[in-house]
C-alpha cells in the first residue's frame, strides 16, 4: 500500500491510497465497505504520515485501484512515544514530568492540571490524547499510569482564582500545584504547548505535546478523569445545567439552561456567555 496523497482540506484530511488490488486480493486490515459513497469502520489502519485511524471514516469513493478517503480529523491519533523523553538523556536530564491542563475552555468549574513521571521502560501502549479517548479506556488508563508511574499528582485551580487572575494564569497555577505535589521532583518539566512561568526548574514547551509525548498524554488522562469526576459530583449540586454532560463546556444546551437558570456558583463570571446571563 503506497500512499499518493496527503492534502488538508477544511479540517479534513483526504488521503488517497494506491491500493493496486488483483483479483483475490484482501483488503488491508480494519477496511471494509464496497464501491461508492458511505461510511465504513477503519479501525487501526494506518495512513501516510504516521496517522492511524481509530473510528468511523465519513466517505469513501473507490474508482479503478484508487480509494480516496476523506477522514474527520478528530479520528485520527499519533500514538505518542519516549522519543523526546529519550533525547533529553544525552543533555543529562533523567527524571521527566509530563504536564498538561483541562478544562480553560469551559464556563463551569475549576481548572485541573496533572503532572507525572513515567519510566522509560513503562509499557503503557494505549496512552494517547485524553480527547481521542472514550470514558472507559481513560477511567482504565488512569488506573495503569498511577499504577506504573515514579510519581504523579493532579492539582486544580478555582472558580475564583480563574476570575481573579484570567484562565491562562489560574491554568499555570494549576500546573505548579501539581508539580510541587510531586512525590519525586523532576529535573525538567515538559508541557503541553505553554512555558509554565515561575518554575524553579527547566521546562520545555512542547506544541501538541499530548499527542506526541507519552508523558504529557498521561497527564492529560489523568487531569481530564478527575476533573470529569468532580463535574459530575457537581451535577448533584447543581441540578438542571447538565454538568455530567457536557462537564462544563459551553454546548447548546447548557448555555439555554445557564440563560433559563442563571449562573450558579461554579460559573465563570468573567467569561462572555456568563457574564450575559448574569446581565439578562
Amino acid at each position: 500500500m503506497s500512499g499518493r496523497r496527503l492534502a488538508r482540506r477544511q479540517g479534513d484530511v483526504e488521503i488517497a491510497l494506491d491500493l493496486h488490488l488483483g483479483q483475490g486480493a484482501r483488503r488491508p486490515r480494519g477496511l471494509r465497505g464496497r464501491n461508492g459513497f458511505r461510511d465504513l469502520v477503519a479501525e487501526g489502519l494506518e495512513v501516510p504520515g504516521g496517522w492511524t485511524i481509530v473510528g468511523r471514516l465519513v466517505i469513501v469513493v473507490q474508482t479503478g485501484h484508487v480509494i480516496l478517503l476523506v477522514v474527520k480529523e478528530s479520528l485520527m491519533v499519533v500514538f505518542p512515544s519516549f522519543k523526546y523523553e529519550r533525547s533529553l538523556l544525552a543533555e543529562g536530564f533523567s527524571i521527566f514530568a509530563g504536564v498538561d491542563e483541562v478544562g480553560c475552555g469551559c464556563l463551569a468549574g475549576p481548572v485541573h492540571a496533572a503532572a507525572v513521571i513515567l519510566p522509560l521502560d513503562s509499557r503503557l501502549g494505549m496512552i494517547r490524547d485524553s480527547k481521542t479517548l472514550n470514558d472507559s479506556q481513560k477511567n482504565k488508563l488512569e488506573i495503569q499510569i498511577k499504577q506504573r508511574a515514579t510519581a504523579w499528582a493532579v492539582a486544580s485551580a478555582s472558580v475564583e482564582e480563574i476570575d481573579r487572575l484570567n484562565i491562562r494564569q489560574a491554568a499555570f497555577l494549576a500546573m505548579r500545584r501539581a508539580i510541587a505535589q510531586l512525590s519525586t521532583q523532576p529535573q525538567v518539566v515538559l508541557s503541553d504547548g505553554f512555558m509554565i512561568p515561575d518554575l524553579a526548574i527547566p521546562c520545555r514547551r512542547i506544541v501538541k505535546g499530548d499527542r506526541y509525548v507519552k508523558s504529557i498524554a498521561a497527564a492529560s488522562i489523568i487531569a481530564k478523569v478527575t476533573r470529569d469526576r468532580e463535574m459530575d459530583e457537581y451535577n448533584e449540586i447543581y441540578p438542571g445545567y447538565g454538568f455530567r454532560e457536557h462537564k462544563g463546556y459551553g454546548t447548546k444546551k447548557h448555555q439555554a439552561a445557564l440563560n433559563k437558570l442563571g449562573p450558579c456558583a461554579i460559573h465563570r463570571t468573567s467569561y462572555e456567555p456568563v457574564k450575559m446571563a448574569l446581565a439578562d
